[in-house]
């Protein structure tokens, strides 16, 4: 299928994955249980919510987030 305008340009993708910008692709499974908690607030940064967290992490909490993140 192919979208035609008067000022479409035509890029081939054979072999690639496009995802739209508007989606977060750049995640890391470890972090699934920080999902939701980040955002643009004060003290909601993904730095200041990672220090309030990082001290209850234990593996298994890795382990289950990236199990998470995988479902």
């Amino acid at each position: 299928m192919a979208l035609r305008g008067t000022s479409t340009e035509i890029v081939e993708l054979a072999d690639r994955m496009l995802l739209p910008g508007f989606i977060d692709t750049h995640w890391h499974l470890w972090n699934s249980f920080m999902r939701g908690l980040i955002g643009d607030g004060p003290g909601r940064d993904y730095f200041a919510v990672k220090r309030g967290l990082a001290p209850y992490y234990r593996p298994v909490c890795f382990y289950r987030a990236a199990s998470l993140g995988l479902a």
